[in-house]
C-alpha cells in the first residue's frame, strides 16, 4: 500500500501550485519560494525532526516527509534537504552549545535560510582536494577559494562552508550574511530543481571570527556524514516523484478510451500500473527500513547509498 502523508500533500495541493508554477518559469529566481518553503516545513516539523532529537515521532518517519516534497517539485525537496540534512545537521552535530543557540533556532524556524558549501570546480565527487583554504589570523579566520552547485547560496543568512587549515585538515566554517569577501552568482537555465536556488560563490580575503569554526568537525569524515542524511533524504524523495508519475498514469488511464472502454480496463496496461504500486511499495519499505536503522546509528554507509540507487532506479521506471 503506497503511504501518503496529509498536512504535506494538502499544502501542494491547496498553496503551492502558483508558487510552483512561478518558480518553474522564472528559472527559480526570488526569495519568495525558499523562504515560503521553509518556514512553512518548519511549522509542520518538517526541517528540524530529522536533525534535532526526537520529540515522540514514530520510528523511522524523520525522512518520510521527503517524498511528499518531492511529490510537488523535486527542488522543494532539494531545498529543505540543504537546511536540515545538511546546514543544520552540521551545526547540531559539530558546533558548540553556544553556536547551537546563535544560529540553530532561527534555521529550525524558517526565519534564516542555510547553504552547505563543499563541492568546487573540479572537486565534486572528490571533496578532500578542496582547494578553498582557511588561515588563522588572530581572532579570526581569513577564506580563500571558491565553491560550485552551493544550494541557497546567493539568499543563504548562514552558510556552513568547508575548507581546509594551515593544516591541511577539513574543518567546518560559519559565515553569516553579507560577509565581507563574500560573493555569489546563481547558475541560470537550469533543466530541472527549478524551484531550488543554486550557485556559485568565492571568498576573497573573507574574514570570519574564530568563535564560527565548528570545533567538533575535523577531517572530511564530518562534511561526508552529513551528506549520508541527504542521501536518505533523496531515497525517500524519489518516491514522491514515482508516486506522482503513478498517480498521474492511473488517472490518464482511466480518462482515457479506446475501444468503448477506458485503458485502464486492458491487461498490459494494469500490468504496468500495478509494477509501479508494487515497486513504490517495496521502495517505502526499504526507506523505512534504513531510517530506523538511521536513528539508532546502526546504518553503514553502504547500506544508504544502496537504497539512493535502489530508489532513483525506480522512480526511473515508473517515469
Amino acid at each position: 500500500m503506497i503511504v501518503k502523508l496529509p498536512c504535506v500533500r494538502d499544502w501542494h495541493d491547496h498553496d503551492l501550485t502558483g508558487l510552483l508554477q512561478h518558480r518553474r518559469t522564472s528559472h527559480g529566481r526570488g526569495t519568495r519560494g525558499a523562504r515560503s518553503g521553509e518556514a512553512f516545513c518548519a511549522r509542520r516539523s518538517i526541517v528540524g525532526d530529522r536533525s534535532l532529537p526526537s520529540r515522540g515521532r514514530i520510528p523511522g518517519t524523520s525522512h518520510s516527509s521527503d517524498g511528499e516534497l518531492e511529490r510537488a517539485d523535486s527542488g522543494l525537496r532539494s531545498l529543505v534537504s540543504v537546511q536540515g540534512a545538511l546546514t543544520i545537521q552540521a551545526i547540531h552535530s559539530f558546533g558548540s552549545s553556544e553556536q547551537h543557540a546563535r544560529w540553530l533556532l532561527g534555521l529550525v524556524s524558517g526565519e534564516r535560510v542555510g547553504c552547505f558549501a563543499l563541492t568546487e570546480h573540479g572537486h565534486g565527487s572528490d571533496p578532500d582536494e578542496m582547494e578553498t583554504r582557511a588561515e588563522r589570523d588572530g581572532d579570526y579566520y581569513v577564506l580563500n577559494g571558491s565553491k560550485c552547485w552551493i544550494g541557497n547560496a546567493s539568499i543563504a543568512d548562514v552558510k556552513v562552508v568547508w575548507a581546509k587549515d594551515e593544516d591541511g585538515r577539513v574543518g567546518g566554517f560559519v559565515l553569516e550574511k553579507d560577509a565581507p569577501g563574500f560573493r555569489a552568482r546563481d547558475i541560470e537555465g537550469k533543466f530541472s530543481l527549478r524551484m531550488s536556488r543554486t550557485s556559485e560563490c568565492w571568498f576573497e580575503n573573507c574574514r570570519i571570527p574564530a568563535e564560527n569554526r565548528l570545533p567538533n568537525a575535523s577531517g572530511l569524515k564530518a562534511p561526508l556524514s552529513c551528506l549520508l542524511y541527504a542521501r536518505t533524504g533523496i531515497a525517500w524523495g524519489v518516491i514522491g516523484a514515482a508516486i506522482d508519475c503513478y498517480e498521474t498514469a492511473m488517472t490518464y488511464a482511466k480518462e482515457r478510451e479506446q475501444f468503448g472502454r477506458p485503458i485502464a480496463g486492458f491487461q498490459l496496461v494494469q500490468q504496468k500500473l500495478v509494477w509501479m504500486a508494487q515497486e513504490i511499495t517495496k521502495a517505502q519499505l526499504l526507506a523505512l527500513r534504513l531510517t530506523r536503522l538511521m536513528e539508532t546509528g546502526a546504518a553503514r554507509p553502504a547500506q544508504i547509498s544502496l537504497a539512493k540507487r535502489n530508489n532513483v532506479w525506480m522512480a526511473l521506471q515508473c517515469a
